[in-house]
Formats: C-alpha cells, sequence, structure tokens
C-alpha cells in the first residue's frame, strides 16, 4: 500500500512476527542488540497528503485527537477543513499537516513496533535517521519528527549515522548526536546509536575511529 495513511495494520504485524519467529525459535532472543525496522525512514510528500481523500479524514480524525475544533480553523465544520501546502493564506491548516505528515510515520512504525513487543517486550526497535536537521536545516523535512517518534514509542532506539563529516568535518555529527540524545531522553531504552562511515578524505582508520570520539561531550 503506498498511502501510508492507510496501512494494513494486520499484515505487517503478520510480516514483522514472522520475521522475528527465527531468532526465538533459534533462543537468540536475549542475543538482539537491536531490530531496525527501516533505512533512512520518510513520509508521504505534502502534495500527496493535500489532494488524497482518504488523508483529508485522516487528518480530521488527528485534528480532534489534539482537541482542536473546526472553529480554530475559521470554520463551521469538520467537512470545511482540509489539508494544505499553502504557508500564507492557510498558515493554520499548513503547520497542522506538516505535524500529521510526521503523525502519519510514527504510526507506520508503531505498527511495526507493537506486534514486536508482543514476542519479545523491550526489543529495541529503529531506524537509521537521515542527517536533515544540518543538511537540509529542517529536522521535518522528510517528515520525521523524530521527538514524537520516541515520545510515542514508534521506535525505541535512536539511530543515525556520520555522512555530515563527508562534506565538512567531523565535529557536525555531534549535532545529530545532540538531536537523537536528546529525542530519546526518557523514552524506550533511553539510548542511541551511529554508524561510523568513512568520508571522502579519511585515509587511516583513525578518520574512523576519530568520529565518535567527536560526539562525546556533545
Amino acid at each position: 500500500n503506498d498511502d501510508l495513511s492507510n496501512l494494513d495494520v494486520p499484515a505487517i504485524a503478520e510480516f514483522v512476527k514472522k520475521e522475528l519467529q527465527p531468532a526465538l525459535t533459534g533462543g537468540l532472543a536475549d542475543k538482539i542488540t537491536y531490530w531496525t525496522l527501516y533505512d533512512e525512514p520518510s513520509s508521504m510528500y505534502m502534495s500527496h497528503i493535500a489532494t488524497c481523500t482518504v488523508c483529508q479524514a485522516k487528518f480530521r480524525t488527528y485534528l480532534a485527537g489534539q482537541g482542536l475544533t473546526p472553529q480554530f480553523f475559521g470554520k463551521s465544520s469538520w467537512d470545511q477543513v482540509v489539508t494544505s501546502t499553502n504557508k500564507g493564506s492557510q498558515a493554520k491548516e499548513f503547520y497542522h499537516t506538516a505535524m500529521f505528515r510526521c503523525q502519519i510515520l510514527v504510526e507506520v512504525f508503531k505498527a511495526g513496533t507493537r506486534p514486536l513487543q508482543e514476542m519479545i517486550p523491550n526489543i529495541p526497535t529503529t531506524a537509521n535517521f537521515v542527517e536533515e536537521l544540518s543538511y537540509s536545516g529542517n529536522m521535518l523535512f522528510s517528515g520525521v519528527d523524530q521527538f514524537a517518534m520516541f515520545e510515542q514509542e514508534g521506535l525505541r532506539l535512536g539511530w543515525s549515522g556520520t555522512w555530515l563529516p563527508w562534506t565538512a568535518t567531523l565535529q557536525l555529527s555531534g549535532h545529530v548526536a545532540d538531536l537523537l540524545r536528546c529525542a530519546v531522553d526518557g523514552h524506550g531504552t533511553g539510548k542511541f546509536g551511529m554508524y561510523s562511515m568513512r568520508g571522502w578524505g579519511d585515509k587511516l582508520y583513525w578518520d574512523i575511529a576519530a568520529k565518535p570520539v567527536s560526539l562525546v561531550g556533545h
């Protein structure tokens, strides 16, 4: 299903449980360090959400769940409230559409994490986040709200990579560490990890070791 707002939750549950079962059968449950559900996840495009009838209905339910009313948007009924990509004349609708976009992705990962927790209650599920806070200057660029993700336990372990040194300095990955540390604080495992990857200018294995060291103290 390409429409992430219209998930087949039972099918997702069946799939992830099937993937985990061999580890349980093999007595490896206590050996699982983390369980990756996706690499570099993103939500749907805002342009899709703005024109999708299923998304419109889910959007209104989402807004009501946030304690909002049609009157907040200057409307008299919910059927008049629509998603929007217009940040000018429809600033409220635009903001909440952007946040709804993030919530869609949270629900995707909840659909994967919860059935796994039925099998291993404290399983540390994760996904490798793109470093868009620094690359794009906008954490929500692709519809990923890391704070909402961990607060609601869509995922339970923070994860990202050290791609930033490919374009600048080792220290830049410290910003990613800062974000993850704050996002996971008090939620899930309360921990995070990062891949340490060689950059274009890395010539020695010392470069790889220097990256984690550059994160200490952030």
